[in-house]
């Protein structure tokens, strides 16, 4: 990304469900609890600026591992 921004995050993440054929609100619910363990909170894109780009990644890393453990409870 050009840079992490809330406007660029949204376009980038719109571009990714687009070209993978995913509807928009199918990827922020798990991409919210995994950054913010919640399903409500402030605005995603803006939540994940503040985060930053590296925090936001070790998230989504953790969180990614994390789902096989979840699946088996």
């Amino acid at each position: 990304l050009e840079s992490f921004t809330s406007p660029v995050i949204e376009v980038a993440i719109k571009e990714l469900v687009s070209c993978r054929e995913i509807g928009f609100g199918k990827v922020m619910n798990p991409l919210r609890l995994i950054l913010v363990g919640s399903n409500i909170g402030p605005g995603l894109m803006d939540t994940m600026e503040v985060l930053g780009k590296e925090e936001v990644l070790n998230r989504l890393e953790k969180g990614l591992h994390s789902i096989p453990e979840m699946l088996s409870r």
